[in-house]
Order: structure tokens, then C-alpha cells, then sequence
């Protein structure tokens, strides 16, 4: 999708058309651009720049907070369209998706119509645009997709991976951003052809595993397939705070909410997880993060809040205020309690908690808030799925 979270603002207020439209909060707020549309985009604004950076950059431009909750409904719509031209599809992000179209056309002549009657589609149901790239494999059709933004089409027919490659700057190749491009420039590297010369062991002694993936891709082999989206194998809540905070209080509002959020995806996902992690940003932009196992695998905030909190106390060394605080969950396992016959305490907190969540669901986060949060009240706007963090289309 181009410029999503921007289309979208387009898509409902029209009035917004040729406008740059930034994405993320406020002149004069703290954070970043999150999403700039192309108008933006022209002026040097992007997705990293600061809110005032931005707005020197752009001072006509629509500053728009966004709501995260509309854009997963835009997405789910965009997502319902592509289930309709194949049953093949890997959604990687929430303005990204692999599609398989084997079985769904007959060869490469059928594709480029099959592939505009999908684009239109999806816009006559979003108001929205798409870029698509067709290849052999997902790098083909991920660097194709790239080339002709906004709203292509760009098909890379079987046996010409290589002419299409070749001539096209080396930051074209997945993975290698603006610094990488540096390095490989003063080796000589400035085209994919350039770097399709280069020692696949010189790639892995200077860039580790991801130097044979450099190589690979150049040559336009990716023996990935499209599959269906399985369960996550992290998930992460954090959020960047409106003022750098020192108040331990507050920070543990944000360490037990912020757990609340990850242990109802969890629960939703029927996991438990056995290890995690928190990490920590300064006001000087300095970060620290540790992992650490769990005393035993669970899914619910109230048991593993005290470990954080602990990991926490360990990591803040610094007489420093933090402007981000974070936490994640990762080794999953099963959650087997429905099939327990002996359900202990933690299979009874994990039940209560899945009742919370129903009613959550049912009547809203407000309906039944914790203690531990309560500074949080004060602090952000009470929306039905939360509170609104700082970043608000972040907000889940």
C-alpha cells in the first residue's frame, strides 16, 4: 500500500487531496513521523523525522495523531479483496502483503489483468492505492513493487530476474539501508550488477549471514514461499512518553499496562511465554535492554509484573529519566490449561483473566482497570480500547 496511514486520512476526509498529510502527532509534541504522504514525502519529510523537523520542513501540512483502530479496519478490508483473487496470502505488515497467484491464472499473459481488476477493486471498496511487483519470488516482487510508486504494476516475466536486477541501485536490495549502502559503496558497489561480482565470502566476512542473503538476492534466488501468517514468535508493547519520566510510580503503571496489553494477545493466541524482556530509552536517547527467563511459563500480566519490575530496578542504573519504556514476551509454548485436569493457581489467574478480557471486549478497557494503571488515568485520553499512548496510531 502507498503511504498508508496517510491514504487512509485521505480516503475519509477528501478535503486532504494534494495536501501533505503527516501521520503521528503534533507540531511542538515530542516523537517521530510515522507515515508522510508523497506531497510530504517531496518536501523531505519522513518516516523518523521529528514533529518539529517536520513541520519546518512542511509548515502547510496536516498533522493528524491517527487511530490505530481504523487503520487495521482499512487493512482487514484491503485483506478480504486479496482473499478474493487467491487464497495464498502473507500478510507481512499492516500496509503489506505476499500473494501466491498459482492455480489462480493460467501464465504470466493473464496477470497483468487479473492484477488490475484487484487494484481496482480494492479501490472502489477503500479509496485507496496499491503498488503491486509480480515475480518469480518474493525479492523479485518485492523490489518490483518498489519501482514504480505510487499505484504500479510492475512484472518481472520468468528469466529476466536478471536483466531487471542489474541495473538497479544496490539499495534496492532488501536489507541493506543507507548504511550499508555506504560500506558497499566504498568497496566499488553502487549496482545490483556491481555486487553480483563480489566474493560471497568477502559479504559474509564483512556483513555475517546477512552478506549470503545480499548475494543470493542479487542473483535472484529466494527459495521462500508464500505461506499463511502463523503465530507470532515475540510480541512487544512499548510506548515513548509525552515528558522524559523519573517517577518510579509512573513507570510502573506504563511496565503493568503495557503487560496487560501483551498478555491479552497472548491469551487470545492461547500461548504462554517463558522468557522476556524490558527495555529502556534516556532522555539522552541512550537505551539499555535485558532478557531474562520466567519463573515458569504463564500468560498473565499480575504474575509476571513483579519480574519486570524487578529486571526493571536492575537495568535503571542511571540517575536519568526515561522518555520510552518497553516489554516483551517470546519462547512461547501452548497454553494447555483447558485440557488440564489439575488447573493450579496460575491456571485459575489465566481463567479470571480471560473473563476480564470478554468483558473488555464486550463493554471496554474502562469497564474494569487494575490499580496498578490508575496513574495512567491522568495521564492519557480514555479511549474504549485504552489509553491513548503518546504515539496513538501505535496504540493497540
Amino acid at each position: 500500500m502507498n503511504a498508508f496511514l496517510a491514504a487512509v486520512e485521505e480516503s475519509m476526509n477528501p478535503l486532504l487531496k494534494g495536501r501533505p498529510v503527516i501521520v503521528g502527532g503534533h507540531p511542538g509534541e515530542r516523537g517521530i513521523v510515522i507515515c508522510a504522504n508523497y506531497p510530504a514525502r517531496a518536501r523531505g519529510v519522513k518516516f523518523g523525522s521529528m514533529f518539529n523537523e517536520a513541520h519546518k520542513l512542511a509548515p502547510d501540512a496536516a498533522f493528524i495523531r491517527g487511530e490505530w483502530h481504523i487503520y487495521q479496519d482499512y487493512w482487514d478490508q484491503v485483506c478480504r479483496v486479496f482473499y478474493d483473487y487467491t487464497p495464498a496470502v502473507e500478510p507481512v505488515s499492516m500496509d503489506e502483503a505476499y500473494l501466491d497467484l498459482t492455480g489462480c491464472i493460467d501464465d504470466y499473459t493473464d496477470v497483468r489483468g487479473y492484477l488490475q481488476s484487484m487494484k481496482a477493486r480494492i479501490w472502489r471498496v477503500t479509496g485507496l492505492n496499491c503498488s503491486i511487483g509480480v515475480g518469480t519470488s518474493k525479492t523479485i516482487a518485492k523490489i518490483a513493487s518498489n519501482i514504480e510508486k505510487p499505484n504500479g504494476l510492475v512484472i518481472v516475466e520468468p528469466g529476466d530476474e536478471k536483466s531487471f536486477l542489474s541495473p538497479l541501485p544496490v539499495k534496492h536490495i532488501p536489507g541493506i539501508g543507507h548504511k550499508t549502502v555506504k560500506v558497499l559503496n566504498d568497496f566499488g558497489v553502487e549496482k545490483v550488477r556491481d555486487l553480483e561480482k563480489i566474493p560471497v565470502k568477502f559479504l559474509q566476512d564483512k556483513f555475517g549471514v546477512r552478506g549470503l542473503e545480499f548475494y543470493e538476492c542479487a542473483q535472484g534466488r529466494d527459495p521462500r514461499k508464500v505461506k499463511a501468517r502463523g503465530k507470532p514468535k515475540t510480541i512487544t508493547r512499548e510506548t515513548s512518553f509525552h515528558e522524559d519520566v523519573i517517577d518510579r510510580d509512573e513507570i510502573y503503571a506504563h511496565i503493568y499496562y503495557l503487560l496487560e496489553r501483551a498478555c491479552a494477545e497472548l491469551r487470545r493466541l492461547d500461548l504462554k511465554a517463558l522468557s522476556g524482556k524490558i527495555k529502556l530509552r534516556y532522555s539522552d536517547f541512550e537505551f539499555e535492554e535485558e532478557s531474562f527467563a520466567f519463573e515458569k511459563s504463564s500468560n498473565v500480566e499480575s504474575e509476571l509484573y513483579e519480574q519486570f519490575k524487578t529486571q526493571y530496578r536492575r537495568l535503571h542504573k542511571r540517575r536519568a529519566a526515561l522518555r520510552l519504556v518497553g516489554t516483551t514476551l517470546f519462547r512461547f509454548t501452548p497454553d494447555l490449561a483447558q485440557m488440564s485436569m489439575f488447573a493450579g493457581e496460575s491456571e485459575r489467574l489465566s481463567e479470571i483473566s480471560r473473563s476480564l478480557d470478554s468483558i473488555r471486549a464486550r463493554f471496554g478497557y474502562h469497564s474494569v482497570v487494575n490499580g496498578k494503571t490508575l496513574p495512567l488515568s491522568g495521564m492519557y485520553q480514555k479511549r474504549r480500547y485504552g489509553y491513548e499512548l503518546r504515539t496513538s496510531s501505535l496504540t493497540k
